[in-house]
């Protein structure tokens, strides 16, 4: 809220809410911003979210903004602070102790520009009596107090060591510290300014190998025990298992599949041919704009004889479509299909048997025979009339299960199976 507050007044003196000199407009100003880190790091993402709200508060746009990123308490902060300058900035803003000295050695090339630094103190500080400690740093008045180092151990070497002027080992104490080489060791610990080796650790927990990375810059908390990273720990190992957590994600977005309950989880469907929105899910609506449903969509005129051969297909709703109909599997048999197999991928097969074939044969002299699915009954003799020739028959039965012990073992065309339901996962909503 400091941070917001004082962003306020001194964007307002710009604007000449206060100044005596002509305002500048909101729409006309522009504002320079120099961090230490970046989004990514807690000290500097508060100073983003405070600039963010003073230009919400402001009706400053970002195209009105720049921000400079990763900049060290060194004679980039000055070049940065120049090049802010020299892209028309009315007003820059630095945000590190140790950044003070460069922006006063650029603040006096532009008198124009208005030059602020925050927890600045080396335009008034006078030597105070009895020397005190900043978040670990030694301070007096006499000097600016610079929290941040950079760390050159081997990667190998669980021993990180770095050399801060100034720093006295407490609890709270605060560092910035830029690593030159990903560690590759497990249990690392970190020694600043020879006051002893600590544990580095992420949530209490103790770091392996990859953690901390080359070319990251780690905000880092003495505890009283150990050294605590603030904010987020980013791997390569770990951005790698967030991208393939992300793809699998993806990949199951549309896809049906069994589930062990009749209770509908969060974020899934039956398909039941129901309508899904865009609007209301926007991962679904990212597969289907990136091909996600190729070969499985219907034209979203498709007739209704269409529709009934597809069941397992989706359907635009409209020509520039708002959502997608799910497809209709509810007592329908699956059928794996492969590129190259028979029939179409989503498309219905309707019931059949296969073919019933049988023989039979009658021959007054050398009798009856049968095969297949045929069979014969008694044979029988019967007079026709009394003092009559005799004749003969012959019953011919028909049993299909004598070709295939499928027939007659279900009322309905039905392979051996159980019920099982299959729902479809729609993403993350809205």
């Amino acid at each position: 809220m400091k941070k917001l507050v004082s962003m306020l007044l001194a964007l307002c003196l710009v604007l000449g809410v206060t100044a005596a000199s002509a305002a500048v407009p909101a729409e006309e100003i522009k504002v320079g911003y120099i961090c230490i880190g970046d989004e990514n790091e807690g000290y500097s993402a508060n100073h983003i979210n405070g600039l963010k709200a003073a230009q919400e508060a402001l009706g400053i746009s970002d195209d009105q903004v720049m921000i400079k990123y990763n900049i060290p308490e060194t004679e980039a902060a000055y070049e940065a602070a120049v090049d802010l300058a020299e892209n028309g900035c009315d007003i820059i803003f630095a945000t590190s102790f140790g950044q003070e000295s460069y922006v006063f050695q650029a603040a006096a090339e532009y008198p124009d520009i208005q030059f602020c630094h925050a927890t600045g103190t080396a335009a008034s500080a006078t030597k105070l009596e009895t020397a005190r400690t900043i978040f670990g740093m030694s301070f007096d008045g006499t000097a600016n107090v610079t929290h941040y180092a950079s760390c050159a151990t081997a990667a190998g070497t669980a021993a990180k060591a770095v050399t801060l002027a100034g720093f006295k080992l407490a609890a709270g104490a605060e560092v910035l510290v830029s690593f030159t080489t990903t560690n590759s060791v497990t249990n690392p610990t970190l020694n600043v300014q020879n006051t002893g080796a600590k544990p580095i650790r992420f949530a209490n927990l103790a770091i392996g190998a990859g953690v901390p990375v080359a070319g990251r810059l780690y905000h880092l908390v003495y505890d009283g025990t150990a050294w605590q990273i603030v904010g987020d720990v980013f791997t390569p190992a770990l951005t790698a298992q967030i991208e393939r957590a992300e793809f699998l994600n993806k990949l199951s977005i549309g896809a049906p599949k069994f589930h062990r309950s009749t209770v509908l989880p969060d974020d899934h469907a039956w398909p039941d041919g129901s309508l899904v929105l865009f609007e209301d899910w926007p991962e679904f609506f990212e597969v289907y704009k990136s091909g996600g449903f190729e070969g499985m969509l219907l034209p979203w005129d498709a007739s209704a004889a269409t529709q009934a051969a597809n069941l397992g297909k989706y359907r635009p709703n409209a020509a520039n479509p708002t959502g997608l109909y799910l497809p209709l599997h509810g007592g329908q048999f699956f059928r794996a299909w492969v590129l190259g197999g028979d029939g179409s991928a989503g498309g219905y097969n309707a019931p059949g048997l296969p073919n019933v074939q049988g023989y039979a044969l009658i021959h007054t002299v050398k009798g009856a025979g049968a095969g297949g699915a045929l069979s014969f009954g008694n044979f029988e003799i019967n007079q026709l009339h009394t003092g009559g020739a005799d004749w003969g028959g012959v019953w011919l039965n028909i049993d299909a299960s004598h070709s295939n012990v499928i027939y007659g073992a279900s009322p309905t065309v039905m392979p051996p199976s159980i019920n099982i339901p299959v729902i479809i996962y729609l993403g993350r909503p809205k």
